[in-house]
């Protein structure tokens, strides 16, 4: 942690440095020295987190201290950044006038002198402790000292101890000199030393562990004819009521705690276990996946940790939040969502391991970069929202608010303006909240995330300045937008995810020449002239939705061969026609709804069409009666089925196909199937 943080200290520092050197007179100075104390501290404090074994008390004090000095220096530049930030956009608004930048000089020279004092002081205290730096490490004497306190301390937990070092580092020889003191012998009802070595067998192991036992008890039996069970009973009934130390010497597996954990019972009784390895990738046993991971991913990790046990966060959230925390490391030419994708992903694969109020100003909150509001009474956004300077993300999601202050483009570090009540239109709304933004909203070059907004004439004319957006949602689009709307959307190669709405007239797509390259969640909603060509072009599309678009098989045509459509929804009158011909493609489908198609009286599903089907989700469609020319108990990885406001002849129809015996519903019904039932057994429940 402590690593984490000072690192996050530099960071900010190099960065203040870089941008305000000119302006910041004495204080570059005191940065410059810091820089070097803190670089210092850094590389001892990486190398302590590399290090795996106990530390001693006197380390922990002084990683303390580090700890305490990196937050303090946060807060000091937190403090000067805002302040310049105030500044800067103070004399923008004021550089015609040299009589009130006058005024403003003297208010400037004091935080100035302030910030530098305080650094001073902090670089002062920072020397003494670095200094202090050189009185601990990996000496052996300390180390045994402080081994030896963690073996005699009164923690009654059961402790496990790892001594990580090298083939020769001389780690064996530490733990005996402290495993054969006298206090040692005498503090445990029962010590034993147990080598590993790479190549074990636990039978083996617990042989000479039962030896050990019966050593000290006087029982002669002969132990190498015992079972497995057999053994594992002896000690837990022998250990049971013992205070325990037991060393495992040169351990080189995962494995074996796993196997040898079950013998040694825990309980309050101030029990050890010591572990010498040369493997740190492999071993940590007492928070495992937390010491294998880099300083900065522990900060991330850590944080997960804020919230409930099986708790869904959303991967989006998550990332915002770290952002927002600073966790994220600056790398050239990245952006920080990908970096903190990369985190994610990273955490992933080591998997074994509310305002209800009116605000009324927000320039109380202090330098926030995270502020959500979704699902709160909030009818108006102050104008103070402008003061929010390093804001990062706003999610206004399911609010009362109508329209943004001018004020929000002073917001020019934020990156996530979301107004969707979900992170997709969900098909059975009839009408989408969308916000009034001001079209010099265009102005910040930071934003990603613009979604769901008021496509307004002024807007939409400013859109082409926003070439860096990924995602975008727009309501209310018309038809007179048609041509400045897509020449911006053909400049914003960095698009994937597009929501329209429009409430009347078509929407016209053919102005796009070609497909967005990254272009993965498209969700129209509105009346469509036609289905446009670049459609074939969507390589990278996985998430399709459209309503009201009244569309008919020239549709199937265009979408059938995409290569990562995973999730399709026809919604309220999105197919017009009878028949819905599946005849071919559509390999990668996993999830298919449709519903409110009032004309839809046939659904034909070919052979070999989509093989991945996993959910067939069908709503309000009356006239739909059955599936012809390919049974659905042929889509071999289909484990739902769900079926609401349909015709009684489609709930008859297929639970004669799926061997459904009992009742028939009248109303709906949803069949389901482990994804493990070998025999395909279909579990069914009515909908009425």
């Amino acid at each position: 942690m402590a690593s984490s943080s000072a690192d996050l200290v530099i960071g900010q520092l190099i960065s203040l440095r870089q941008a305000e050197a000119s302006s910041l007179r004495r204080v570059p100075d005191e940065i410059k020295e810091m820089n070097l104390l803190l670089a210092g501290m850094r590389s001892f404090l990486q190398d302590a987190d590399h290090r795996a074994g106990p530390n001693s008390q006197r380390q922990k004090e002084w990683v303390k201290n580090v700890r305490d000095l990196a937050y303090e220096v946060e807060d000091t530049i937190d403090e000067f950044t805002h302040h310049e930030t105030k500044r800067r956009q103070w004399r923008v608004a004021n550089c015609k006038t040299f009589f009130l930048r006058s005024l403003h000089f003297p208010k400037d020279w004091y935080v100035r002198h302030q910030v530098a004092a305080k650094l001073r002081d902090i670089n002062k205290r920072m020397k003494s402790i670095t200094e202090r730096a050189n009185q601990f490490g990996a000496q052996q004497p300390e180390a045994q000292y402080e081994l030896l306190g963690q073996l005699l301390s009164e923690e009654p937990r059961r402790t496990v101890i790892s001594v990580v070092g090298i083939g020769g580092s001389g780690k064996t020889t530490h733990v005996a000199n402290t495993f054969n003191k006298q206090s040692v012998k005498q503090h445990f009802d029962f010590c034993t030393w147990i080598t590993v070595s790479q190549h074990y067998a636990i039978e083996e192991l617990f042989w000479s562990m039962v030896k050990e036992i019966y050593r000290i008890e006087e029982v002669p039996v002969q132990v190498d004819t015992m079972s497995y069970r057999d053994l594992v009973e002896i000690f837990v009934q022998y250990f049971q009521s013992r205070r325990y130390l037991v060393v495992f010497d040169d351990v080189w597996s995962i494995k074996f705690w796993q196997e040898i954990n079950v013998v040694l019972p825990e309980g309050m009784r101030g029990r050890r276990v010591t572990v010498t390895t040369r493997k740190k990738d492999v071993w940590s046993i007492s928070l495992l996946s937390y010491h294998d991971l880099s300083f900065r991913l522990k900060h991330c990790f850590l944080y997960c940790c804020l919230f409930p046990e099986d708790y869904e966060i959303s991967r989006k959230r998550l990332i915002r939040l770290w952002m927002a925390e600073g966790f994220l490391e600056h790398v050239k030419d990245v952006t920080p969502e990908a970096v903190a994708e990369n985190y994610l992903i990273e955490l992933i694969c080591r998997e074994d391991a509310p305002i209800n109020e009116h605000p009324k100003n927000f320039g109380r909150l202090f330098n926030p970069r995270y502020l959500n509001l979704r699902n709160t009474q909030v009818r108006v956004l102050p104008k103070s929202i402008g003061q929010l300077f390093n804001l990062q993300t706003l999610l206004l999601n399911g609010v009362k608010i109508e329209e943004l202050p001018y004020e929000i483009v002073k917001l020019q570090n934020l990156r996530h303006l979301s107004v969707l009540y979900d992170s997709y239109v969900r098909p059975y709304l009839r009408c989408y909240d969308s916000i009034r933004v001001p079209p010099s909203i265009c102005r910040i070059k930071s934003l990603q995330v613009l979604s769901f907004v008021e496509a307004t004439d002024a807007l939409i004319e400013q859109l082409k300045e926003m070439t860096q957006l990924t995602t975008l949602g727009l309501a209310n689009i018309k038809e007179v937008h048609e041509k400045d709307l897509w020449f911006s959307i053909g400049k914003m190669e960095h698009l994937h995810q597009l929501h329209f709405y429009a409430r009347s007239g078509k929407i016209k797509m053919d102005a796009l020449s070609s497909a967005r390259p990254y272009l993965e969640k498209l969700v129209l909603i509105g009346n469509l002239e036609n289905v446009p060509q670049w459609f074939k072009g969507l390589q990278h599309l996985t998430h399709l939705t459209l309503q009201y678009s009244e569309l008919g098989e020239d549709l199937l045509s265009h979408i059938q061969a995409l290569p990562n459509l995973a999730y399709l929804v026809l919604s309220q009158d999105a197919y017009n026609k009878e028949r819905l011909c599946l005849l071919a493609g559509f390999q990668k489908l996993t999830t298919l709804i449709i519903r409110d198609c009032p004309l839809l009286n046939e659904i034909v599903i070919e052979k070999d069409v989509m093989p991945r089907l996993h959910s067939l989700r069908l709503y309000n469609c009356k006239q739909l009666r059955g599936f012809l020319s390919y049974s659905l108990n042929h889509l071999t990885n289909l484990k739902e089925v769900f079926l609401y406001d349909v015709s009684e002849e489609l709930l008859e129809h297929v639970c004669r196909e799926m061997n459904v015996i009992g009742r028939s519903p009248t109303r709906g019904m949803v069949l389901s199937r482990a994804d493990d039932d070998a025999q395909h057994e279909w579990f069914y429940k009515a909908l009425d």
